[in-house]
């Protein structure tokens, strides 16, 4: 049977001091905010203009914890500089959360396919980012460790398992289980839900 789910994200945010994380936004202002609001929670904050600018400080040796990556950038957006870093650190590339205003279905796909592992909204929640940061930073190792990508073409396949009425889409689920729980919590519990109902 399916794994059950935690039934929402846990914030693990009560102490982030010393926590790096890299912003990645054209606008200063969200720059500026971001760095202000996190930085107020201990939080170390480096920043970037675009993607080439967060590859830059990338490769100059800039470690962060996470990256909150705008996906609307002039030089090169989101996705493309999510693309670009793992190709460049591979394994040891930092988790990516999306920070956008636009989060349709179509918007999640194409960011979970450029290996981006949660989503943000604009304007920004402060408790809500935070509760989102904690559970990112608190899966890095999960996250890690289930090495394979939770893509559109993986979302696909498990539409045709169930279409097809495969129970392989509870190894499946299993798989994917920490990478569903962060791409779409409000959503997870349903999926594993209904998976785990379903008559095979």
């Amino acid at each position: 049977s399916a794994p059950e789910a935690e039934p929402q994200l846990e914030a693990q945010a009560s102490d982030m001091t010393g926590i790096k994380v890299l912003v990645v936004d054209d606008d200063i202002f969200s720059r500026e905010l971001l760095g202000e609001l996190l930085g107020s929670r201990g939080i170390t904050v480096s920043a970037a203009d675009g993607g080439q600018s967060a590859l830059d400080l990338l490769n100059g040796g800039v470690v962060p914890d996470l990256i909150l990556m705008d996906m609307q950038m002039p030089d090169m957006d989101g996705l493309a500089a999510s693309r670009a870093i793992r190709a460049a650190l591979g394994d040891e590339a930092p988790p990516v959360i999306a920070f956008t205003a636009n989060v349709t279905p179509e918007h999640r796909l194409s960011a979970l396919d450029a290996g981006m592992v949660a989503f943000a909204i604009k304007p920004v929640d402060l408790d809500a980012l935070l509760a989102l940061m904690g559970a990112v930073l608190s899966s890095a190792e999960e996250l890690r460790a289930s090495g394979s990508q939770l893509s559109s073409a993986e979302v696909q396949h498990a539409c045709e398992l169930l279409d097809a009425g495969d129970p392989a889409v509870n190894r499946w689920l299993a798989q994917h289980l920490v990478r569903l729980r962060l791409a779409v919590p409000d959503h997870f519990c349903d999926i594993q839900r209904a998976i785990r109902r379903f008559d095979f």
